[in-house]
């Protein structure tokens, strides 16, 4: 967890953050390769030209080091191969969850919801109202780990939101202090009683 959290926050940005809280992959110089490889393996069927191009790449690269005689690369390959094949993911879904949500929803996304790049609002789209709640709260949080994680218990529910208030600060992810859902005179999209 320690290395984790380490790489974490050597992370630049939110998709890196998210990969690593993922833990798919064991962590070697040569995950690139290993994640275009799976791309392409699962590509083949569906789309052959992605499949194609990771093919290619992966070609060219392995023929460079061949070609020019890099021995110790291919030893290094085959200990990532070996670390990669004993990899058992421990997937954080608090971090991932945080990181999705703050990453997709950043501070200061609702200014420009909607909108091109000269400001104006797109067709179809309504803006956000000022009075509308724009940050993380934790029933959002709470119904996406619901999603992710297949595990989910209600039961360990207020463990889990120590550990993501925790997480939050650390991280400095803004979550929204108000408990509940919002007033029904804030909500954008509130139906009238009849």
């Amino acid at each position: 967890m320690k290395t984790m959290m380490r790489k974490i926050r050597a992370a630049k940005i939110w998709r890196e953050r998210v990969k690593i809280a993922q833990d798919k992959l064991p962590g070697t110089s040569f995950d690139p390769f290993f994640e275009r490889a799976q791309i392409a393996k699962d590509a083949e069927t569906k789309c052959r030209p992605i499949a194609r191009q990771c093919h290619e790449h992966l070609g060219v690269w392995l023929a460079e080091i061949i070609l020019n005689r890099e021995i110790q690369v291919l030893h290094d390959m085959a200990n990532a191969l070996a670390m990669l094949k004993r990899h058992k993911p421990k997937r954080n879904y608090e971090l991932e969850v945080l990181f999705l949500r703050n990453g997709l929803f950043y501070p200061g996304w609702e200014k420009n919801w909607g909108k091109d790049s000269s400001g104006k609002l797109l067709p179809g789209r309504t803006p956000i109202s000022q009075k509308a709640r724009v940050t993380n709260a934790m029933r959002d949080i709470k119904e996406s780990l619901a999603r992710l994680d297949p595990d989910f218990n209600e039961d360990m529910w207020e463990k889990r939101r120590r550990k993501i208030q925790r997480y939050a600060k650390e991280f400095k992810i803004p979550l929204d202090a108000k408990a509940g859902r919002p007033p029904k005179k804030l909500r954008q999209y509130s139906r009238k009683k009849a």
